[in-house]
């Protein structure tokens, strides 16, 4: 066993008096050594404009955002869905509450959608947004990746955009996102940020409408390790509510609004709701997913401390930056959702010798529609 049942009581009860060091270190454990939502230092990235709409303009910058506006008067290319169910996370429905639907005839029919909107991604030839990833540029902390790093699909770049034979030969984007399991520097291996302006400015939470996303899970490419693989590779360490908070074994993303002018650990207020779909039931099917913004998790703070805020608080508040980030959520609720080991068992991490093997969610999707709806 690497580390003693009796050598973790006795530090839980430490931690009780060095809290105040504790939350000190935490700001370390948020920023995920730098890449929370960003792709920091020695990162590789990507940004493109998009011009998949008929009246869409964006602009990109290389470690913020990209600015992206839409005005488009013409309707989405988005499909018509057979079923739809209600998705929510079990601990704080209110806040999380989204809809899944599968789509039945992808790329052939229309939403009628004919407002203004930030485009992401609709049937072009490159993201709207910034992409990043470290898998290359730190490649020995990939080496348990399932395949080769310098397969393109992890870079999220445009070259990964083809006609999609599944989906009426639109245009779609593919790649597979990585977040790590066990330690915290460089978790969000990959990632995409994109600008989110209405007529050219930042806009209040209360002018959007909804993030409508229409994907699919690639099952060729997807690897994700079970409740089971996890118990079976950190039992050692993570006792079984530990490992209830690390993760569910399920396919899962963090989509996150942010305020203009954001700098780490500045209290502003931000969206999130964090995805999550059974790659299993939802296999290689085209699905839509849409999150009403008034549904989302609206916290300040910083990501080590979230403070839960209500809609009706903050709908006068202003974003102008959409994060996509592949992600771990386990049981803790929105406000603690994202957990890697280290964050679970800090700062008792320090200890462990050695550190525990890293094992990685990789989530290959195929994006034919990404857009944020104004009201």
């Amino acid at each position: 066993m690497i580390i003693q049942q009796s050598k973790i009581s006795n530090y839980f009860q430490r931690i009780l008096a060095l809290s105040a060091v504790v939350s000190l270190n935490l700001a370390i454990s948020a920023c995920g050594g730098g890449d929370t939502n960003s792709p920091g230092n020695g990162s590789t990235s990507s940004s493109s404009s998009s011009s998949s709409s008929s009246s869409s303009s964006s602009s990109s910058s290389s470690s913020s955002s990209s600015s992206s506006s839409s005005s488009s008067s013409s309707s989405s290319s988005s499909s018509s869905s057979s079923s739809s169910s209600s998705s929510s996370s079990s601990s704080g429905a209110t806040d999380e509450a989204w809809t899944l639907a599968t789509i039945s005839n992808c790329g052939s029919s229309d939403d009628a959608f004919s407002g203004q909107r930030a485009v992401i991604f609709n049937d072009g030839n490159s993201l709207n947004g910034n992409v990043w990833s470290h898998v290359r540029n730190f490649a020995n902390e990939f080496q348990n990746l399932s395949r080769n790093i310098n397969e393109e699909d992890y870079t999220l770049s445009s070259a990964n955009i083809s006609a999609d034979g599944s989906c009426s030969g639109k245009k779609v984007h593919s790649g597979t996102w990585v977040k790590k399991l066990a330690n915290w520097d460089h978790q969000h291996s990959n990632g995409m940020t994109a600008g989110v302006r209405k007529n050219g400015q930042p806009v209040a939470f209360k002018d959007i409408d909804r993030i409508v996303l229409e994907l699919k899970i690639n099952s060729d490419k997807t690897d994700i390790p079970s409740k089971a693989t996890h118990a079976s590779k950190y039992g050692q360490i993570l006792d079984q509510t530990q490992l209830d908070r690390l993760d569910n074994g399920k396919l899962a993303f963090a989509l996150t609004f942010n305020n203009p002018g954001e700098q780490a650990g500045m209290n502003t207020v931000r969206a999130e709701t964090y995805l999550e779909i059974d790659q299993m039931q939802y296999a290689d099917e085209w699905i839509r997913v849409e999150i009403p913004i008034e549904n989302m998790h609206f916290w300040s703070g910083v990501e080590y401390d979230k403070d839960t805020m209500q809609f009706a608080d903050v709908q006068n508040n202003t974003t102008d930056i959409l994060y996509f980030n592949p992600e771990t959520k386990g049981n803790d609720g929105p406000s603690n959702y994202g957990n890697v080991i280290r964050n679970i068992l800090w700062p008792m991490w320090e200890e462990i010798n050695p550190f525990p093997e890293e094992d990685f969610k990789e989530m290959n999707i195929s994006i034919k529609t990404f857009e944020v709806r104004f009201k």
